[in-house]
């Protein structure tokens, strides 16, 4: 069975998350690279394995945190291809739809601007990268809504 637009934002809603990641460089210590990403972990497989089957991205097997946890499966999607599904199910979210936002310009961006070369990122890029993943940071924030 296929998985719609609506199934998929009920269970990113309830499952899922919509992040930016921010990688350091390990020499320099410094901010290297944002990386949207979109994700969603599930103990029944086969939803996830459909999931995964019409839309893409990849599928990692995570064993249970503790003892009396079932194994799941957590699929993932970066960059322009988790803003593509995004910008599918944004119409239907009703939890994330701060974070869709958020997510759909900060890769806009990204398309535009991701080319610097040996003169290296200007620092007005940085700033909006990084006030693209605080915004997302605090939007994400653990607790009730």
């Amino acid at each position: 069975m296929e998985v719609g637009v609506e199934y998929l934002a009920g269970l990113l809603d309830g499952e899922g998350s919509i992040g930016i990641r921010r990688i350091r460089s390990r020499h320099t210590g410094m901010c290297t690279c944002f990386t949207l990403v979109l994700q969603m972990s599930l103990t029944h497989m086969k939803t996830v394995q459909d999931v995964h089957r019409d839309w893409g991205g990849v599928l990692y097997k995570q064993n249970g945190r503790k003892a009396n946890h079932k194994p799941s499966l957590k699929w993932t999607v970066y960059g322009n291809k988790a803003a593509k599904v995004i910008t599918a199910v944004q119409p239907f979210l009703r939890v994330k739809t701060e974070q869709a936002v958020v997510a759909v310009r900060f890769q806009s961006r990204m398309n535009e601007n991701n080319r610097w070369g040996a003169k290296g990122m200007p620092p007005n890029e940085l700033s909006f990268r990084e006030s693209h993943y605080q915004e997302m940071r605090k939007l994400n924030k653990r607790g009730v809504l």
